[in-house]
């Protein structure tokens, strides 16, 4: 099957990660991947294969819906696949000239209610709404026309490698962390909604802690909200204690090194970071928001706590001790998911 892959985002964070790692892994299932992108962006620059095209505006792009189409048929793409929500009416648009069905993989949570007949037009060219978590599904049943017949729930996963067996002490030694010290990390971009100004003063609150922070700003926000966190732990005192690294393709050795893993973010969607963390056997203390209590619910070593609340958290990271947590995350490991999208997309195209 030929599976179109759309994004016109410039970005390089995780829903663009992610799309990439799908479409890579279903090509190892037998599927053929096309990556339609913005010449020059990012996603572009990474995909095996991928077609240009000039970034739409998020509404009234029925033009070039139109040229995408043509496009699809020519080369014979069976199903169209995004993401990003500012690509919806442009890819259903196309889809529904090419007479293809059109997923969407949801990454991100509704705002507000989205009722109005011009809502029922863009989310009736929806073959399936795929969430990766329960709550999602039934917040996109809510709060938009999708039936539930229309709507499917598919676990974000991992790859293989993500469940091996950690090793403590090789990956102290490779970030050059001393072996007896305690080390919360959050990894992610560096955004005042992800909460690592929070995480700062829980630090703060807390002596002989140490805290990693893996990441960059966002891309073209103009500003560096690094160089704010970096002067805000010049004020805590905690200069001898925090350590700011850029983002790193090694990351299951740096949760390797860590004790614990703090998600302070305001509300996450569905937090890979969390996924990972917990793949590795890490503590795990997340916000009490968004889809974070759903993907920690049941799981050992995990705490929640409220958001904006840095003395709650705090009181965790005083209890740290080393200790690696066996997890059943068996439905968040590749092979599950790729099962049920191949069931999806069989179902779909038949």
């Amino acid at each position: 099957m030929k599976i179109g892959f759309l994004t016109s985002s410039t970005g390089w964070g995780g829903l663009e990660r992610n799309l990439l790692r799908y479409a890579s892994w279903l090509e190892e299932c037998g599927h053929e991947a096309v990556v339609f992108a913005v010449d020059g962006a990012p996603v572009a620059r990474s995909a095996e294969r991928f077609e240009a095209f000039e970034r739409q505006p998020r509404y009234f792009a029925g033009p070039a819906a139109k040229r995408l189409a043509k496009r699809l048929r020519g080369l014979q793409v069976e199903v169209l696949w995004v993401r990003d929500p500012r690509d919806l009416a442009f890819a259903g648009m196309a889809a529904k000239r090419a007479r293809i069905p059109l997923i969407f993989q949801q990454g991100m949570q509704f705002s507000k209610a989205k009722h109005t007949p011009w809502h029922a037009r863009r989310f009736g060219r929806v073959a399936r709404w795929v969430a990766p978590a329960h709550w999602l599904a039934e917040q996109a049943l809510r709060m938009t026309p999708l039936r539930p017949d229309q709507v499917s729930t598919i676990p974000l996963a991992l790859d293989d490698p993500w469940f091996t067996a950690p090793h403590d002490a090789d990956a102290r030694t490779r970030w050059n962390w001393p072996a007896e010290a305690r080390i919360v990390g959050l990894f992610g971009r560096f955004d005042p909604l992800k909460g690592q100004a929070e995480l700062l003063h829980a630090l703060a609150q807390t002596p002989g802690v140490h805290g990693w922070f893996i990441g960059e700003s966002t891309v073209n926000e103009g500003r560096s909200y690094e160089a704010e966190l970096t002067a805000l732990a010049d004020d805590l005192g905690l200069s001898n204690r925090v350590r700011f690294s850029p983002p790193t393709e090694d990351l299951r050795t740096a949760y390797d090194a860590i004790d614990a893993f703090a998600l302070c973010s305001a509300s996450e969607t569905f937090g890979m970071v969390t996924l990972e963390a917990l793949a590795r056997g890490c503590f795990v203390i997340g916000t009490r928001s968004g889809g974070t209590p759903e993907l920690l619910q049941d799981q050992p070593g995990t705490a929640l706590y409220d958001p904006g609340d840095p003395a709650a958290l705090a009181a965790h990271l005083r209890n740290l001790t080393p200790h690696r947590y066996r997890r059943d995350l068996a439905p968040h490991t590749k092979s599950q998911a790729l099962a049920s999208w191949n069931r999806l997309l069989a179902e779909l195209v038949s």
